[in-house]
């Protein structure tokens, strides 16, 4: 491999910041071709006071929601912390956003991400942030235990969310115990879709003395772009649907609508072919996500599409499609229309015979009404909470909402 003493001596930097110091992400670009000696990488994971997670990226299939960091941390409490705690005490010692604590535990116990108590619009952005924040929180907790090292090559093919997670660790407490040495090639082509994230990522990492040469000249490389992109695979919608869930779960939004599209683009030109069922799993999905990315049009043209294929004795898939329907009329002020669906949302509810369904409608009902937190000129300011809603909140720990 050419100049392999000078990725070598890179390497032997990153290990020994490692040992003296926090804070520790490196890049490395290289133009073309890049063979990172394996024996360096294995030699690392012996030891036993660190855990190495070493990962590829790859355009080709649909990436996990924050991959391979959150795969990672469900894996690393698997292994070391799940005979001390639960994952919901794992969680809260990290110091997880509390909001997001439910989501985080079903995932680390499950793979599947579910919130107990829904997000709020006007909270995403944040809580989109708090997010990224919690990854953070939780590898330094991992790290007071064992240190975590991830060697990250391919890094060009990497999901937007996983960039912007970048930018977001780069920029965390010094004090955070973060070991990531990431390679990628100079001479791919970003795509359009994440090139802002990109550059941004880059810039950043070249202002803080991050970003290092791999020692192959620049006038030697070439633009190339290798033929990996996302094609999806009829056999896969499944897994795909599963993924997706974590994606909108965990509001990464943009990462889901770049899968979203490509998945209804083949369906459309049916080179993906999906059951009914999967095909209303997607659409609310994608109407849910749409909502999270403040895209009311296209929410609605979702819901309407939805509404044509739900039959009468699905209530729950109607109570999700009603329920994303009154929040996107609320969110466009238009609280009247917003309440007939409130109202018949409260009717599917019922008819699902699910308890804790019954109480998000009726919180529903509430949320609407005092949807002040983004129009304030439009919110009935005419009714009081009364103490029968706020125990019913109570009961089902409904506290970020009230």
């Amino acid at each position: 491999m050419a100049n392999n003493s000078l990725l070598i001596s890179l390497w032997d930097s990153f290990i020994n910041s490692i040992e003296h110091s926090n804070d520790n992400i490196m890049l490395v670009k290289y133009y073309n071709s890049f063979s990172f000696a394996p024996e360096l990488v294995k030699k690392l994971a012996s030891r036993k006071d660190i855990i190495v997670v070493e990962h590829t990226f790859s355009g080709v299939g649909m990436q996990s929601v924050a991959e391979p960091f959150m795969d990672s941390i469900r894996k690393i409490y698997n292994r070391y912390f799940a005979k001390d705690m639960t994952p919901e005490k794992f969680v809260e010692n990290a110091g997880v956003y509390y909001v997001q604590r439910g989501a985080f535990a079903s995932y680390i116990k499950t793979g599947t991400a579910l919130r107990y108590e829904d997000a709020i619009l006007s909270e995403v952005r944040y809580e989109r942030k708090r997010f990224m924040l919690s990854i953070a929180l939780l590898l330094d907790y991992i790290s007071q235990h064992k240190k975590v090292v991830f060697v990250l090559k391919n890094l060009h093919y990497a999901n937007i969310t996983v960039l912007e997670l970048m930018k977001v660790l780069m920029g965390v407490d010094k004090n955070y115990n973060i070991n990531i040495f990431a390679s990628y090639n100079e001479g791919h082509l970003i795509d359009g879709l994440v090139k802002n994230e990109w550059d941004e990522l880059v810039e950043k990492a070249q202002s803080e003395n991050r970003l290092f040469e791999s020692g192959i000249h620049e006038e030697s490389a070439k633009s190339t772009r290798i033929n990996e992109e996302f094609l999806p695979e009829s056999s896969d919608v499944k897994e795909y649907i599963g993924k997706l869930v974590n994606m909108v779960t965990f509001l990464c939004t943009k990462q889901a609508d770049y899968y979203l599209k490509i998945l209804f683009q083949e369906i459309e030109k049916e080179n993906v072919t999906v059951k009914p069922k999967e095909r209303i799993s997607l659409l609310t999905l994608y109407a849910a996500n749409s909502l999270f990315s403040f895209d009311m049009s296209k929410t609605l043209l979702l819901g309407e599409e939805l509404s044509t294929i739900l039959t009468e004795d699905m209530h729950v898939e109607k109570y999700r499609y009603l329920y994303i329907m009154a929040l996107a009329q609320a969110h466009m002020t238009q609280i009247n229309l917003a309440n007939k669906y409130v109202a018949e949302c409260q009717k599917q509810a019922k008819l699902s015979g699910d308890d804790l369904l019954q109480f998000k409608s009726k919180a529903l009902e509430y949320v609407v009404k005092y949807y002040s937190f983004v129009n304030l000129f439009y919110c009935d300011y005419t009714e009081n909470l009364d103490e029968g809603i706020i125990k019913w909140f109570d009961k089902y720990e409904y506290y970020n909402t009230l």
